[in-house]
Parts: structure tokens; sequence; C-alpha cells
């Protein structure tokens, strides 16, 4: 990220530590009556790549799905329950997150250790299981690649932390201020409120914008992270607990 070119703006930062829909033609028939405790999917899958429109985005931040049964993790954490349909054709896929609450239909294909999941991003209205994997044209499918990994190579999984807030530059540059505190967000459950005047993060002084940054992707989640701010005139330490960066917020799923 060019820093520079966005001083003295607002900066939205989830503080990262170190990062298929409605179609027109009929769909065939889709049996629903099937096989539904399938573990075929079972396993830690790392996301490669997202496609819309066509055009696929290979992924440079870590994201791993565990699925275990009708659950999928993300983080450690529930992130859907999952119905999969192994007997119908093309293979079908529910699944059903938690945070925000939404329901998507899909299909899937498994080739080896490679997974390919086909989302119907539209929860609202009509909608239509996806027939093929073809994102051309269809703005509202999205096509997740996947690959399995195995627990040999498994390893520490690279988890992104998130506190929740947007900062800006303000007094000529030499003040960061909280900008905005997400709600239900790590840092509105410490106390941060917008206005706060970051002086310190952890021990590091905190004078500009990438400092500010750079001081938290030290930290990982689960962490503490203590902020010292500048509130009305008063100085107060605020501990705030990093958590892994929401799913939702990646943008995969748009």
């Amino acid at each position: 990220m060019a820093y520079s070119s966005i001083r003295q703006r607002l900066l939205i930062t989830f503080l990262s530590v170190g990062t298929c829909f409605v179609v027109t033609a009929a769909a065939p028939a889709f049996a629903v009556d099937t096989d539904k405790s399938s573990t075929e999917l079972d396993g830690t899958w790392k996301c490669l790549s997202v496609e819309s429109e066509g055009e696929a985005r290979q992924l440079e931040e870590e994201v791993r799905w565990v699925i275990k049964g009708a659950k999928v993790f993300y983080g450690g954490e529930p992130l859907a329950a999952l119905t999969s349909y192994p007997a119908a054709t093309p293979k079908g896929i529910d699944l059903a997150f938690e945070e925000p609450r939404k329901e998507h239909e899909g299909i899937y294909v498994l080739e080896k250790n490679v997974l390919s999941i086909c989302l119907n991003t539209q929860t609202r209205g009509p909608k239509e299981r996806p027939f093929d994997f073809s994102t051309k044209d269809k703005p509202n499918l999205r096509v997740l690649t996947l690959q399995r990994i195995s627990p040999a190579d498994e390893g520490p999984e690279h988890k992104k932390g998130f506190v929740g807030i947007a900062l800006s530059v303000e007094n000529n540059g030499l003040e960061v201020v909280v900008q905005t505190v997400l709600e239900n967000s790590p840092a509105e459950k410490a106390g941060l409120r917008a206005g706060d005047v970051i002086l310190t993060i952890g021990d590091q002084n905190v004078g500009d914008l990438q400092t500010a940054v750079d001081s938290v992707r030290r930290k990982t989640p689960g962490s503490e992270l203590k902020i010292r701010v500048r509130r009305e005139g008063k100085e107060k330490v605020i501990a705030v607990k990093v958590a892994i960066f929401p799913f939702s917020l990646l943008g995969l799923l748009g």
C-alpha cells in the first residue's frame, strides 16, 4: 500500500498481521434427497484464488478453511454450516455463514486435491443454484479454488489480525487519530473511540500512519495490544485483544 498517497485522508485499516448467483439459463434438475454426510470434503484447505466476471484473482494473503463434516472453520472458529449433495449432477453445496448470516447455494467439483466451489452470492430475492463454473457476464457468481493441505505439509497458520479502526492523519500530519471504530470490533469492545489520538502502540511511539500500521502488524490474533491515547486532554492506556480478521471483510464473496 502506498501510504504517501493517502496521507491527510481517511485510511480504513483492519490492521492485518503478517493478510457463484443469478443466472438466466434454466438450471438442470437438482436432487436434494442425496447423501448429506459425505466426508470427501473433510480436511484443511488453502484458498488459492477467487474468480468473478471471468477474471481470477490470486490471493496474496493466506486464507484457510477447515472442513469437518457439516461445519466449516476459519481461524479456529465456526464460519459456516455446510450441506453437500455429492450424488447430484453437478455436485451441490450449501454454505450458511454465521456472520453475517447469509446462505449461499452452489456447486462443487473435487479433482484430486483441488476443490472448486461456485457460489451464488445473491442471498435476497429470486436466485438460482449455478449449473456450471462460468462467471463471465454473471456478476453474482464467485468461484473459489482451494487446495487441500496434507497434515505433513500443514504447518502453522499465518492468521491475519483484526482490531477494527479507521485512522486519519490530522494536525498537519503530526497526529494519528481514530476516525471510526467498527461496530462489535475488538477496538469498540476495548473502549477505543472516534477522536482518540494515538500516542503509542505497545512500546512504539506513533508519529505517523506508517508507524501505527507497522506496530500493529507485529501482533498476532489472540495477543493483547496496549494502545495509549489522548482523549479530551487526558491520556489513558487501552488494552485491545487482537482478533482473527473476519472472513466477510476479505471481500471474496463480494
